[in-house]
C-alpha cells in the first residue's frame, strides 16, 4: 500500500525536473531530425514523418521505452508522481479555462452528456476497482472530486 504522505526534497524535485526537460529536449531533437529526413514525396512517407515527426508521439516513446527498461532509477525518484498530478491538473484547468457551459449545452449538448457518462464511468470503475483490491488512492479522489465538480458547474 502506497503512503498517504510522500517525504521529498528540494533535490529529488530538481531531478523530476531535470528528468522532463531532458527528456522533452531529447524528443524535440529527434522529432525535429526525422521530421526534416524524411521526405514527404508519397503517402507512405507522409504519414511516416508526420508520426516521427510529432514531438508528443516521440517524448511518449522515449518516456515509455525508459520507464520499461530503467525501473529501478525511474520508479526510485520520490515526488515524481505527485508533481506530475500536479501539473497535470494545472493543463486541464489551462484547457478548461476558455470554455463555456452554456455554449456548450446550447451548441453540443449530447458532447456534455457523453462527458457526464465517461466521468461517471471512470469513478464507479476505479472506486469498486480501489475497494475490491484495497487500493488507497489519496491523489485520485480528490482529483475524481475536482472533475466531477467541475463537470456540475
Amino acid at each position: 500500500m502506497r503512503e498517504l504522505f510522500i517525504y521529498f526534497t528540494v533535490t529529488d524535485v530538481a531531478l523530476v525536473f531535470a528528468c522532463a526537460f531532458a527528456l522533452v529536449a531529447i524528443a524535440t531533437k529527434i522529432s525535429a531530425f526525422f521530421a526534416n529526413v524524411i521526405p514527404t514525396s508519397n503517402i507512405f512517407l507522409t504519414i511516416l514523418n508526420s508520426i516521427l515527426g510529432n514531438m508528443y508521439f516521440v517524448l511518449t516513446t522515449i518516456t515509455a521505452l525508459l520507464a520499461t527498461y530503467k525501473p529501478d532509477f525511474f520508479s526510485s525518484i520520490k515526488g515524481a508522481q505527485e508533481i506530475g498530478m500536479f501539473f497535470m491538473i494545472i493543463f486541464m484547468v489551462v484547457i478548461a479555462v476558455p470554455a463555456s457551459i452554456p455554449e456548450i449545452l446550447k451548441n453540443a449538448p449530447l458532447l456534455f452528456v457523453f462527458c457526464g457518462i465517461m466521468v461517471l464511468m471512470n469513478m464507479l470503475v476505479s472506486f469498486i476497482g480501489a475497494y475490491l483490491y484495497t487500493i488507497f488512492y489519496p491523489i485520485k479522489t480528490p482529483c475524481y472530486l475536482m472533475l466531477a465538480g467541475s463537470f456540475l458547474y
